[in-house]
């Protein structure tokens, strides 16, 4: 009998152990896609504040950008937001609210470092959305640059309304610089 009960006590033992290394290689992978998901975070709020200095100085797609132990693609575009007034009156104002602009930063994990070359669902990624008034400078330096470079007066009266649209990821076709926004984590 002791030597079925030793077999026994062995493979009941394989069976609680094998369910606890199942166990903590599940919160590895779980720990690592979080900290993946958090420097894509970090990235997409670096984009923002990029984009907030000063939008016509955005680094050129196609370049990763590191942060910690892994690189990320991003791409953004801002469009602007249609705001309607039900008590708007006829009369044009200077400041009105066509100027807002929603932003849209996607940041993914870049293949390199085990993502993908465009985002798609198993990839760790994140997307940031941020409401915009171009006539809102953030500090002193880039309110000087907005006045000498024209950008403020072309936001009060309601010029360069279009969208703006890039990223750090080419096509894989082949195609321009665009980026391609894509689905969230």
């Amino acid at each position: 009998m002791s030597f079925l009960e030793a077999v026994l006590a062995s493979a009941l033992l394989g069976i609680v152990s094998m369910g606890v290394l199942s166990s903590l290689n599940y919160l590895v992978l779980q720990q690592k896609r979080a900290e993946q998901i958090a420097g894509a975070a970090e990235v997409a709020n670096r984009v923002v504040v990029m984009y907030l200095d000063d939008p016509d100085a955005m680094p050129p797609g196609g370049r990763p950008i590191p942060y910690g132990r892994h690189l990320y693609r991003w791409a953004y575009e801002a469009q602007p937001i249609d705001v309607f007034d039900p008590n708007a009156t006829d009369e044009p104002t200077p400041l009105s609210l066509t100027r807002l602009q929603e932003l849209t930063v996607s940041v993914w994990l870049h293949e390199d470092s085990g993502g993908d070359f465009s985002p798609d669902a198993g990839t760790p990624s994140i997307v940031v959305r941020r409401m915009l008034d171009p006539l809102a400078t953030r500090n002193p330096d880039s309110f000087e640059r907005a006045i000498m470079g024209g950008g403020f007066l072309e936001g009060i009266t309601g010029g360069d309304g279009g969208s703006r649209r890039s990223g750090g990821s080419q096509s894989p076709s082949g195609g321009g610089g665009g980026g391609s926004l894509g689905g969230g984590s």
